[in-house]
């Protein structure tokens, strides 16, 4: 269950019996497909990367933050709204269209063969 109203059925995420065989299978995928994209993107994208935490980002800001209050240096950040900069969009796994997706791991240079798989 996720945060909320127990109650609530959206709150809940669906569970998933899957043969071992097929998660084997998709953990190798993803280790390949996971080698191709760290290539290409760069250390400051976080988000759902293995070694990489969201967290630090914020920290860091927050440290930014902090010594330029500190030694009074005036300091301009490219976000208006602090709470827009770090979003935790509901559901947004849910709305994702899938060929998007595929064409977007193709121009970030994935094997054509793994997103066949």
């Amino acid at each position: 269950m996720k945060k909320g109203d127990p109650e609530n059925l959206s709150n809940y995420r669906p569970i998933t019996l899957l043969s071992q065989i097929y998660k084997t299978f998709s953990r190798v995928v993803l280790n390949r497909i996971t080698k191709d994209l760290d290539m290409f993107m760069s250390r400051e994208q976080a988000g759902f990367r293995r070694g990489y935490s969201t967290v630090d980002h914020t920290h860091a800001v927050r440290q930014l933050v902090e010594k330029c209050n500190e030694f009074q240096i005036p300091l301009c950040l490219a976000f208006v709204d602090y709470k827009k900069a770090f979003v935790d969009y509901k559901k947004a796994f849910d709305s994702v269209e899938r060929n998007a997706v595929l064409n977007a791991l193709d121009k970030c240079g994935v094997n054509p063969q793994l997103l066949k798989a």
